[in-house]
């Protein structure tokens, strides 16, 4: 929330909002920047979700706050996007939902269920989340990208097929330079990653185990390709933010902002 580098007067659209820790900080954010303490705030946020469920506990939570700023919305991103049909937010943070391989330290559990071909099933969602929510920035605005998974197919490759969809009209946002959280280690995203089949049926031995896999499994997309060298030149994905869990004691996130 910090990198979208919220002022009093923003609209903000928190895309997958539960279970709502990111909208309060840009509540929090939102009204801590008002030139004019005595004033509200004239901005607001909107915290979206595509789950009924998941997005009634939000509302939950925030009925006892009585926040004049928070609008709750309950829609896919693509959905959102076709009913408001403009662009009317000036910061927009997509913390889409991801395989969580970067929780792992924090929920061991997660290891067990954990299996490659996650990321593949979870790519283009995330990537229609992603342009979605372009769609619905103001131009000169700003989106941050991000999830608790250290996978470049959820992570870099997104952001990739995303400046690739957006070509020329979106750019990322080297925040290491404006010093935002200068006390975090963070390492650059990567340009190159491995694609193809194999690496998804990893650990399977089996001969026959590995061809009913590879059956089952999704097919690969152009959107899941790295960049090519020149791509890569004008792209810049080394801008985005890898964290990894023992620089900082943490779990692992990787955010883009563009």
């Amino acid at each position: 929330a910090i990198m979208l580098k919220v002022e009093s007067h923003h609209n903000v659209l928190d895309v997958c909002a539960a279970p709502g820790s990111k909208t309060e900080q840009l509540l929090t954010l939102l009204n801590a920047n008002r030139p004019d303490k005595s004033l509200p705030a004239q901005g607001m946020v909107v915290a979206n979700d595509a789950d009924p469920i998941r997005i009634n506990t939000l509302k939950k939570r925030y009925a006892r706050a009585g926040s004049p700023n928070l609008l709750v919305t309950c829609a896919r991103a693509e959905d959102l996007q076709k009913m408001i049909n403009k662009p009317v937010f000036d910061r927009i943070v997509a913390d889409v939902p991801c395989s969580g391989d970067g929780t792992i330290r924090k929920f061991p559990h997660i290891w067990r269920l954990f299996r490659p071909r996650m990321s593949l099933e979870l790519h283009l969602v995330q990537l229609q989340i992603a342009i979605a929510s372009v769609l619905l920035l103001k131009p000169g605005g700003r989106l941050v990208y991000s999830t608790c998974s250290i996978n470049p197919l959820e992570d870099e490759a997104v952001v990739c097929a995303l400046l690739r969809h957006y070509w020329g009209r979106l750019v990322l946002v080297d925040t290491r330079e404006e010093g935002i959280l200068p006390g975090l280690i963070t390492r650059p995203g990567q340009s190159h990653w491995e694609s193809s089949e194999d690496i998804f049926v990893v650990g399977e031995t089996d001969e026959a185990s590995r061809k009913a896999s590879l059956a089952r499994l999704p097919k690969l997309t152009p959107s899941m390709q790295p960049p090519t060298a020149n791509e890569a030149k004008i792209m810049h994905l080394e801008r985005s933010h890898r964290i990894l869990p023992q620089d900082n004691d943490t779990g692992g996130f990787f955010v883009a902002v563009l």
